[in-house]
């Protein structure tokens, strides 16, 4: 009977000892996912502020009225920048490290990974936002074709990010179990609406201010999962 006992006890011991990597691991992902999150809502307003004409995809009539916009929205557009390049990152290894925990659902998984592939694709968005477009604005004739390539680029990537941060809202929001009570609506509804808002952005109907909406709340309901899901592994 003692020998019994002690075998199952050692195989407890085991069993915990080969879990609290995975705790400890699952609690610095929600962290990050917080982190990330939070940055990336200064980001949204650094954009909000800077407008829709200088800083939002399909937001100007053409390319020269953004180019016009920019020299005055200039600062808000670094300011998303500096912001969101880290931010990006930050989401990014957040989505790769949930995506990877053991036991969930592969809707949950796919919800992940397409959210660390929505970091990768905004990182290059919020570079060009603050990096390279206000200066090819400011840059005189010569760089108003340069500015137009990269005005092309940005815009179609933010699109490509909204549709897909809109596919990984969805995924989380319609997994079984796992939800934080609360935040599925908010997920659910920002994956919707980045799905209408960047599908139409990819087919040139463009809806800048339902596409600015669709980024702000799935970084919202990111924040709100992050904050429950590190709360309670504390």
């Amino acid at each position: 009977m003692d020998s019994a006992r002690l075998t199952l006890n050692t195989a407890l011991s085991a069993h915990r000892v080969a879990e609290a990597p995975a705790a400890t691991a699952g609690h610095a992902a929600y962290l990050l996912l917080l982190i990330g999150a939070l940055m990336v809502l200064v980001t949204c307003v650094g954009y909000a502020l800077a407008g829709p004409l200088a800083a939002m995809p399909a937001g100007a009539a053409s390319f020269d009225a953004a180019r016009a916009a920019t020299p005055a929205a200039a600062g808000w557009m670094l300011l998303a920048s500096w912001a969101g390049m880290p931010g990006d990152v930050v989401l990014a290894v957040a989505g790769l490290m949930l995506a990877q925990r053991r036991g969930q659902p592969a809707q949950t998984a796919a919800g992940w990974y397409a959210l660390a592939i929505v970091g990768l694709v905004f990182l290059v968005v919020d570079t060009l936002v603050g990096q390279v477009l206000p200066p090819l604005a400011l840059g005189g004739p010569d760089a108003a074709a340069a500015y137009a390539g990269a005005r092309a680029l940005f815009d179609a990537l933010f699109h490509m990010g909204t549709f897909v941060g809109g596919l990984s809202g969805l995924a989380l929001a319609w997994a079984p179990g796992g939800r934080p009570r609360g935040w599925g609506p908010l997920m659910g509804l920002a994956g919707m609406l980045g799905v209408v808002a960047g599908g139409a952005g990819l087919m040139g109907w463009g809806l800048p201010q339902a596409t600015g909406g669709a980024v702000t709340l799935l970084v919202l309901a990111l924040a709100g999962w992050g904050w429950v899901g590190w709360r309670d592994r504390r």
